[in-house]
């Protein structure tokens, strides 16, 4: 594995496998080939595709049980692909999920305590307590 540099023999073995000079410059200067590679390749065949490290962390991530989605989105947060695939996924403790049951059995939707929680920043304790305000069609019923 040869990186960098071209001498006139591998100027002339591309020749012989029919690459133009150009060809092979672009290659090894512009495309990060492997002068080897650059040389005995011919024109217009497709180089072997290597798997980006983002593929590679993807696949352990899946291993690993984490959605796709959850591993592109931390890497659109900034996440590394390393971070990104190895950090646990966090799932919600016993005690959010005995406040959800009883924020239903206060007659609270999910959703609701849930963005109390998340968007409006409220106390768990509250959130799961505090009756819903009654507005639109359901409160003239």
């Amino acid at each position: 594995m040869k990186k960098g540099i071209l001498s006139q023999s591998d100027y002339q073995r591309a020749e012989e496998n029919g690459i133009n000079k150009n060809t092979l410059r672009n290659r090894v200067y512009n495309c990060a080939w492997d002068v080897v590679e650059a040389v005995t390749t011919p024109p217009g065949k497709k180089r072997a595709s290597k798997k980006s490290q983002s593929e590679i962390w993807l696949e352990i991530a899946v291993k690993n049980g984490m959605n796709p989605n959850t591993f592109y989105s931390r890497i659109n947060l900034g996440f590394t692909p390393e971070e990104a695939a190895t950090k646990p996924v966090k799932k919600p403790s016993e005690f959010i999920k005995e406040m959800a049951k009883l924020a239903e059995a206060n007659g609270i939707n999910y959703q609701t305590f849930h963005s109390r929680i998340r968007n409006y920043k409220w106390d768990i304790e509250l959130a799961a307590t505090v009756p819903p305000i009654e507005t639109g069609r359901r409160c003239c019923n």
